[in-house]
């Protein structure tokens, strides 16, 4: 690959920590690797400190045909928040030298979004070493750190807005993750040609084999109906919509199954103190998640409402690869319904109507066959998003400016 075009991916977050722009990146630069030179500038990881591995300046390593590069920024744990905003700090700059100093010469900067304003290096980077800059887009700053409370207005975060748009203007293309999203960046002036939404992916996975699993039997546990939400409770989800409808559906015969973690998660089992209908389990495991998927009737994705076009939940792709029926708690401008009223693999509800919430799951537990209908659909809407086709899309813009 010594004669291919270098790509420099700059994201702060990698595997062995957990967060989902560190796999997504892994993901995508291996599939990018057999046709690109690929070097990816992370941080590093910000793990509990007994597992957590010291650094230099820079310590590079490869993984098959990837070239892994940690820059040796601090890794306080992120449940400190001046700690999380130091890793940031360090990445900046140290990843900011770093880019103007890597060989060969990249041909291409991605800059993704952890942490935000990574794509400023990109800007400059086209300035200074006339190179191509991709800007991909996770989660859109400082828009999503006003409406999650994080930050608030003033002085700052007017400036912050500026130097993002001015980033954004640099950028050759902007990759986004939906439609909504796209509407939120073209509305800041950004050139709707140079914006293109390329959305998360999922691998396809064989069906269980069989449904006397323990983890299904656990789920499911004698009740005829099973609303499963499997991901991070974090500020983005609906959650009291979701408890006080289960609350409402109480002694219906439907059973609420929450597996995974977040900031949210303590919250929301204080509210379903008391509810016989709900269930919280820890992430499974990779070999278990089929089951996962199989044990539910319905699956959700929620979004609340303000926060469509600032994150798009990744989650979607797995349920529609598996053939699941999805109930998308969202406004409905956003992305998932936008996707459901076109594809109708399911329905949505307004993530701040329990009402539409409880009709629509009554409706699905009554409707056996219109439910069953809405999982081929999903199954069938499901080839087009594996991770290969998606890899496939961001590596014809590279390869474009190759050319």
């Amino acid at each position: 690959m010594s004669n291919s075009p270098h790509i420099v991916f700059l994201n702060r977050c990698y595997p062995p920590e957990v967060g989902a722009t560190g796999k997504i990146l892994k993901r995508l630069a291996e599939e990018l690797s057999a046709r690109f030179r690929v070097t990816l500038l992370v941080g590093r990881p910000a793990l509990p400190s007994k597992d957590r591995s010291f650094w230099g300046w820079s310590v590079s390593s490869q993984e098959g045909a990837v070239t892994v590069e940690r820059i040796g920024t601090t890794a306080f744990e992120h449940t400190c928040l001046i700690g999380r905003i130091i890793n940031y700090l360090t990445y900046l700059l140290l990843a900011m030298v770093r880019v103007f100093t890597i060989r060969p010469t990249p041909a291409i900067i991605i800059a993704m979004t952890d942490p935000p304003l990574t794509c400023v290096i990109g800007a400059l980077a086209v300035m200074i070493k006339s190179c191509k800059f991709v800007y991909s887009v996770q989660d859109l700053h400082p828009d999503m750190a006003l409406a999650s409370g994080m930050v608030k207005p003033g002085l700052v975060v007017s400036a912050w807005h500026w130097v993002h748009i001015w980033a954004m203007r640099k950028a050759h293309v902007v990759i986004v993750l939906g439609e909504d999203m796209r509407d939120r960046v073209v509305a800041k002036g950004i050139n709707p040609e140079r914006v293109v939404v390329i959305r998360h992916g999922a691998d396809p996975r064989e069906s269980p084999l069989s449904n006397g699993h323990p983890l299904v039997r656990e789920i499911r546990n004698g009740f005829s109906f099973v609303v499963v939400y499997s991901g991070n409770f974090g500020f983005a989800g609906a959650w009291e919509v979701l408890i006080e409808s289960a609350r409402q559906l109480t002694g219906q015969d439907v059973r609420f199954v929450f597996v995974g973690e977040g900031s949210f998660q303590s919250k929301l089992k204080s509210l379903a103190v008391g509810l016989s209908n709900v269930l919280f389990l820890p992430y499974c495991s990779h070999e278990d998640f089929p089951y996962l998927l199989a044990a539910g009737d319905l699956h959700i994705v929620t979004i609340r409402t303000g926060l469509e076009g600032l994150v798009v939940p990744s989650k979607l792709y797995p349920l529609l690869v598996a053939g699941c029926p999805v109930l998308a708690i969202a406004p409905q401008g956003s992305d998932v319904a936008r996707m459901i009223r076109q594809h109708q693999f399911g329905l949505f509800a307004d993530s701040t109507s329990t009402d539409a919430v409880v009709e629509s799951i009554l409706y699905l537990k009554d409707h056996p066959c219109e439910l069953k209908k809405m999982g081929q659909r999903a199954a069938k809407l499901g080839t087009v998003y594996s991770h290969s086709r998606m890899a496939g899309k961001f590596c014809n813009i590279l390869e474009g400016f190759c050319s």
